[in-house]
């Protein structure tokens, strides 16, 4: 059974799929890069940081959200600090524990899609 002719394909060609799967994964990589140069990204990797995050679960171990009601609603058990009022930079508001509460998992994830335009919502 003959075989089909073969193809010309210029030098570097790829076929569409694997160009697009390469140019979204470079795309991933710059998003990683800006926010991983992110001023504000590197307070949380600070010492003082986890020491008021770990003071701040053991004081308060269930979702503070407003679903949960301190507990009251839904038992929860709390795994993300959550600042109440966006630190956007500023130190002062990132370690005050006023502005901090304890909140689950997914209650944290609904309330940052909603509050920093996730979702395709606009930002507040």
């Amino acid at each position: 059974m003959p075989k089909a002719p073969p193809v010309h394909r210029p030098p570097g060609w790829r076929p569409p799929a694997v160009a697009q799967r390469e140019q979204t994964r470079q795309l991933g990589r710059e998003t990683d890069r800006r926010r991983r140069d992110d001023p504000t990204r590197r307070l949380y990797k600070t010492a003082r940081w986890r020491t008021l995050r770990a003071a701040q679960l053991a004081a308060h171990p269930l979702c503070q959200c407003e679903a949960c009601d301190d507990g009251r609603r839904r038992i929860t058990p709390a795994t993300v600090v959550d600042h109440i009022r966006p630190h956007r930079g500023d130190e002062g508001l990132f370690f005050d524990p006023a502005n901090l509460r304890s909140m689950a998992k997914p209650c944290h994830d609904r309330k940052t899609a909603r509050d920093d335009g996730g979702f395709g919502r606009a930002r507040a």
